[in-house]
């Protein structure tokens, strides 16, 4: 039982292997809580998609078992990063409950299409669209049964594509807007572009035209009523309306085209935020991680950037407006973290700018985590990554775990020359090991983020800029990611995705029904 002395200052690799190899009871415990992080990050995240049915500690503490199997199923060896590895389970596990909780009835295709009969039977008979009652009346149905299922009709497409191309990356979920659409601001909004738009439309019919649709969705004349009043046939009656109903309809839709495209992009740009967010969160406990923040610009914006003049303070233009936003790029907060002291013999922190130097399999790479162990050989590494360099290019062999680093990196071993102990008035010789190498970059915005908290550029590096920055012994950079803004800043896109997908659907019902139920508008 002494090996598991000290396990709160073990770090969760250290941990997992540990359990891994061991099984013990209390090393699983302690990976849990470190890990329910990311069960509370999942649940907020899917928060709509379960809240009618269950409440989030139900789904924290799922995950909290999620988490706990996770653990006795992981494999260090072969599966990625366990944060990636759990994040991608518990999310599934949600899933599977909103499945099981029958989010939506088994016949739902047959009811859907018992409503669409029936809506189609009732409007050849009563001569104009049936309201929801009415189609509830005639197929018996209990009218919340029967509006829910309509609903149901233009949400499905939208949550199945988050549940069926959940990719094995950090897929996010979309989500389910608010059964109640009175509650919510976009149904205002959009009934008002709605008439605004339909007010557009109906000026620019023929004025027969624009007779007829007033008084047959206005005044509520029938066909024989209004054929009365301009004294023509009824046949001729509904040949005008027909034909204004066409020319109607054709407005709208192109009119909503443009609303589809705004929206799509708008959801794909929320999504991509969203996956941004999630990965800082995940790393929220590495060390040395910077956080990414997505920036957007208008799809005419990013048009010019790309194919305007090579000028480009004076691009050509594309096009007169565009407001499609899309997601731009990502950039990354350089900022520095705060400093941890850890007392690892092989834990070390730049207090400034610079990065280390890292050779990988792929060519040397650039990192702030300075979470380093030693691999079989003895030479100083980043777990996963590769080998630390020193000043020379070369790799950093420490043969002695009796050593000392100064502020400047160097790393040196005091040795006596004979056998003849510490009592011993001979001064010890210092033999040295090597010096971190630390180096610098005149533009950031070229250094390209990969795995493991690392960097690669085309760039040459330098060192460190004025003077060489003090490295901490004994300590690392912690992430500079704050959890209070990331969880913010998520909300905040979830009701940005939230709001488009609600918008969506208003936008699938107003081209179905907008035209053919003006009185109602």
């Amino acid at each position: 039982m002494q090996q598991l002395d000290g396990l709160k200052e073990k770090t969760n690799e250290e941990l997992l292997a540990m359990y891994d190899r061991d099984r013990q009871l209390e090393v699983k415990q302690e990976l849990t809580l470190r890990y329910l992080y990311i069960a509370k990050a999942v649940a907020i995240q899917m928060h709509n998609l379960y809240a009618d049915f269950m409440q989030m500690e139900d789904i924290i503490n799922e995950g909290a078992i999620a988490i706990m199997k996770g653990i006795e199923r992981y494999d260090p060896e072969r599966d990625n990063k366990f944060e990636t590895f759990i994040s991608r389970r518990i999310r599934g596990m949600i899933i599977d409950i909103i499945r099981k909780n029958d989010w939506m009835p088994r016949n739902y295709h047959k009811q859907h299409r018992s409503i669409e009969d029936a809506r189609t039977e009732l409007s050849d008979r009563l001569g104009r669209p049936p309201t929801d009652d009415e189609i509830a009346g005639h197929l018996k149905m209990d009218i919340r049964k029967c509006q829910r299922l309509q609903r149901m009709s233009t949400m499905v497409n939208v949550l199945s594509l988050d549940m069926v191309t959940n990719r094995e990356e950090e897929g996010q979920s979309v989500q389910i807007p608010s059964g109640d659409m009175d509650l919510q601001p976009e149904t205002a909004y959009m009934r008002e572009e709605a008439v605004k738009t339909l007010t557009e439309a109906v000026n620019k019919l023929k004025e027969k035209e624009r007779m007829v649709i007033s008084l047959y969705y206005v005044e509520d004349l029938n066909m024989t009523q209004i054929a009365q009043v301009l004294n023509v046939s009824e046949p001729r009656i509904s040949q005008i309306h027909s034909s204004a109903i066409r020319k109607l309809r054709t407005y709208m839709n192109t009119y909503m085209y443009q609303g589809f495209y705004n929206l799509t992009f708008g959801m794909m740009t929320q999504s991509r935020n969203l996956n941004v967010i999630s990965n800082n969160m995940v790393n929220v406990q590495t060390s040395g991680y910077k956080r990414d923040t997505m920036v957007t610009s208008t799809f005419q914006e990013e048009m010019l950037y790309r194919t305007g003049r090579h000028n480009k303070g004076n691009p050509t233009p594309l096009s007169v407006t565009s407001k499609i936003k899309t997601a731009s790029r990502t950039y990354v907060d350089y900022d520095q973290g705060s400093f941890e002291q850890t007392d690892g013999i092989y834990d070390f922190a730049i207090g400034g700018s610079g990065f280390f130097c890292i050779q990988t399999p792929a060519g040397e790479r650039y990192t702030r985590n300075g979470s380093f162990a030693v691999d079989e050989e003895g030479y100083l590494t980043l777990p996963e990554a590769g080998r630390v360099l020193s000043e020379d290019g070369q790799p950093i062999r420490i043969d002695d775990e009796n050593f000392s680093v100064d502020a400047g990196g160097n790393i040196t071993v005091r040795e006596r020359q004979t056998d003849s102990g510490e009592d011993s008035q001979e001064e010890p010789q210092l033999r040295q090991l090597g010096t971190i190498r630390v180096v610098d970059f005149a533009d950031y915005e070229q250094l390209h983020k990969e795995d493991n908290g690392l960097f690669s550029t085309a760039q040459a590096p330098a060192a460190a800029q004025e003077e060489r920055p003090q490295l901490i012994w004994k300590s690392v950079e912690k992430s500079n990611v704050d959890m209070v803004d990331e969880m913010t800043a998520m909300m905040t896109s979830q009701r940005a995705l939230q709001s488009a997908a609600q918008v969506l659907k208003m936008y699938d019902q107003i081209m179905s029904k907008s035209v053919t139920d003006i009185g109602r508008l």
